[in-house]
């Protein structure tokens, strides 16, 4: 009797088409991935909350791959510190120079409450507590204590020189600078109001931020203008009477500007000589879209030939593995394998601060793997928006386009800065054809119908039947044993049974050969494309960038054929152009509320020169720094736009109460510059306290140091040039009063 395992291998199991490991062991990977909106942090909680309380069977453990609310959760809790230790400076700095503790008190009562209220608004208007709500809230710091500052260092002044202490006094001191708090208040308002209606990904980004910049400037405002003067009312006025007398400070500027005034040329000059420098620095910078943040956690994408049997590819993916288990860095390694494709991630330990150079070094050693044709990697987590640069490459025809993709890519990988350079062509299938000869098909009896359902049950197998084993209905599955390699020569001595009852080889019926064939057909307006793509590792994107253009624009591509820049270089172009029209658009509303404010068009033209020479600034503390230009590096400027512009509005309102009551051009500017720069510098030394726990930080996120650079290192040198450049601007494009003029104003009073 002839056994059937005599004559073939026969076997119970379910075909290997997928494999997957945790740290080398057997595993199964459960993804769960919250709906766009919802609360990520309170979802990670449940799902870790069920799973304990799930019983496993014996020899079985979980464990936690990636948890993406722990880094949300950090993010959050980092923002909130800077929140809070901006909060903290802010009062200090208000403290040694009021040098009270009452007046502290009543001019840091603006933060709570602005915060506070502007919650609310936020709630109302569908935003969550987030890194962008947040930002904005450690970016407004500062800010909305400078109109608190302004009032009651005047109320402050007021009430110790003089001896009356009637409640008239508080509404006196507030009066006398509340118009110019509305105005600066309101200008920077301006300033901000248009990145709320910025289009593209700049705006889904900063909309939330602008929102609340905008809402805390306005109850600042209003809190100083209400609350202040009440509580002043209610402390203050039993301050004890000191003659007024000039500090050192104030000798000391009123002698700098006195000079200035006397140099007025020079002073300009000298100006300029800066900001020309300043300007120089600018290319060396480089340039960026948005910041990368630093994650810990990564995944590696492994490609092999397409039609790559499942086995070869895991050999591949277990090379890997050993790669990463060798890096004292790694911590956990998941690995999920199907087909000709492999996912792998991996989190990096706690103490790796600098999670590139590790990338940096996988990368070279990921190139040593043989087998895979593309290995990428790629973090996951924190925000990477701008790192992938991507082409498109048009033609005639596939064959043109491919053969200029090629060269693309070669060229590509000389860019330093770019890696993991790939292009869409290089996903072609092997097929196997056969040319069927129709006549020796009919003198067979057979059809390519019949043949190609012979050939898959010799290839694939055929289901004969079901039995029972161990409980459980199987099927079973019969095909030819074709060996561990097969090729093409195999392929054509199979036979194929004919309905005459022979046994037909297939290489009397056809030609076998092996063909190769896209697996996708893109189009892109309406034309056959491809893609060439490279993940972008240097901070300085837009040198990358334009690197990698000029070394595609030295290839000699095939005729017909055309290329434009998608991904990094788009959003970055995009980004700035529109940044640029917020900024243009912002300068036209500060101007126009200018404009309502002072009823002269003089006034305002003179403030908004002096708002470029808080450039030299800002690019001086990105050069020091290191820091490249990018999108918050520019709502640093325009930031910085709305701070200049609020502290000569305050300089030049006293400017022109002085005039209108007999001073004369020169001097009311020395009066003016003596009287405020205390609360100039106040604001300004608040402001910059509020924004240093955000520079030195190195977990902010997208609002990442660079804007707390720029508002710094812009603010520092145009509180000493509005101080200088305003006045001279004012000397310059304003003339003297005629006496006749200042009795007339000084009647009218």
């Amino acid at each position: 009797m002839l056994k059937l395992g005599d004559i073939a291998d026969v076997a119970y199991e379910a075909p290997a088409a997928t494999f997957t490991r945790m740290n080398g062991e057997p595993a199964l990977l459960v993804s769960v991935v919250p709906k766009a909106g919802e609360d990520a942090v309170s979802i990670a909680k449940q799902v870790k909350q069920e799973i304990g309380k799930t019983p496993l069977p014996a020899g079985l453990k979980s464990q936690v791959m990636l948890d993406q609310a722990v880094e949300i959760e950090h993010s959050v809790n980092s923002m909130l510190r800077e929140v809070m230790l901006g909060a903290l400076m802010a009062v200090v700095v208000t403290l040694l120079f009021l040098r009270n503790v009452r007046s502290t008190l009543i001019a840091v009562i603006s933060i709570p409450l602005s915060m506070f209220a502007s919650f609310m608004v936020l709630q109302y208007l569908g935003y969550t507590l987030n890194m962008m709500t947040l930002a904005g809230i450690a970016v407004a710091i500062g800010r909305v204590v400078d109109d608190s500052i302004v009032v009651i260092e005047n109320i402050f002044r007021r009430v110790r020189m003089t001896h009356d202490r009637s409640s008239d006094l508080v509404e006196q001191g507030t009066r006398e600078v509340s118009a110019a708090i509305t105005s600066s208040t309101l200008t920077t308002v301006a300033v901000f109001l248009p990145l709320a209606f910025v289009p593209g990904i700049v705006g889904k980004f900063f909309v939330p931020l602008a929102w609340t910049i905008v809402i805390s400037l306005l109850f600042s405002l209003l809190v100083a203008v209400s609350v202040v003067p009440l509580m002043s009312r209610l402390s203050l006025l039993r301050l004890k009477h000191t003659e007024p007398r000039e500090n050192r400070l104030q000798r000391s500027y009123r002698g700098a500007l006195r000079w200035a005034l006397a140099h007025r040329l020079l002073t300009l000059g000298l100006a300029v000589v800066l900001l020309l420098g300043s300007a120089a620095l600018v290319p060396t910078l480089g340039f960026n879209f948005l910041p990368s943040e630093q994650v810990k956690t990564y995944n590696i994408t492994v490609k092999m030939p397409i039609g790559t049997a499942v086995a070869k590819t895991n050999e591949s993916a277990k090379q890997i593995e050993s790669i990463l288990k060798s890096r004292s860095e790694v911590d956990r390694v998941g690995t999920y394998v199907g087909g000709e494709t492999a996912n792998l991630s991996f989190t990096v330990n706690d103490s790796n601060k600098d999670t590139e150079p590790l990338a940096k070094d996988l990368r070279e050693q990921f190139k040593q793997v043989a087998g895979p044709r593309e290995v990428t990697l790629a973090g996951v987590g924190g925000i990477h928006v701008g790192n992938e640069m991507e082409i498109i490459v048009n033609g005639p025809n596939a064959e043109k386009i491919k053969e200029a993709g090629t060269q693309m890519v070669a060229a590509l990988k000389n860019i330093e800065g770019l890696a993991d350079v790939r292009n869409s062509a290089e996903g072609e299938k092997p097929e196997i054809a056969v040319d069927f000869d129709d006549a020796k098909l009919a003198s067979h009896g057979l059809t390519p119908a019949s043949v190609s359902i012979a050939l898959h049950n010799i290839v694939e197998g055929s289901t004969i039947g079901k039995a029972q084993i161990q409980g459980k209905t199987t099927d079973m599955i019969l095909s030819t044993q074709m060996g561990a390699a097969p090729s093409l020569e195999t392929l054509q001595e199979q036979t194929i049974p004919s309905p005459l009852g022979t046994l037909v080889p297939l290489k009397e019926i056809g030609t076998v050969k092996q063909v190769v064939n896209p697996t996708t057909i893109s189009h892109y307006n309406q034309a056959e494309y491809l893609q060439v793509r490279g993940t972008i590792t240097d901070t300085n994107s837009g040198k990358v960038t334009a690197d990698a253009e000029k070394a595609l624009r030295a290839l000699k591509l095939p005729d017909g054929v055309t290329w434009e820049s998608q991904g990094a270089s788009k959003e970055m172009n995009e980004g700035f152009i529109n940044m640029g029209i917020a900024l243009g658009i912002s300068v036209f509303l500060v101007y126009m509320v200018m404009l309502l404010a002072f009823g002269e068009w003089k006034l305002p033209i003179v403030i908004l020169v002096a708002i470029p020479f808080s450039v030299i600034g800002a690019v001086a503390g990105l050069f020091l720094v290191g820091e490249p230009v990018g999108m918050p590096a520019m709502i640093g400027l325009l930031m910085l736009n709305g701070i200049v512009v609020t502290n000569a509005i305050v300089l030049l309102e006293r400017v022109r109460s002085n005039m209108s009551r007999g001073l004369s051009k020169h001097d009311a500017l020395l009066e003016a510059g003596v009287t405020r720069v205390r609360p100039i510098l106040m604001t300004a030394i608040a402001t910059i306290g509020a924004l240093l726990p955000l520079a030195l930080s190195t977990e902010a996120g997208l609002v990442s140091r660079a804007l707390a650079v720029v508002v710094i290192g812009g603010l520092t040198t145009s509180t000493f040039l509005t101080l200088l450049i305003v006045p001279v601007l004012y000397s310059l494009v304003t003339r003297e009063k005629s006496k006749d003029a200042s009795k007339a104003s000084s009647v009218a009073a």
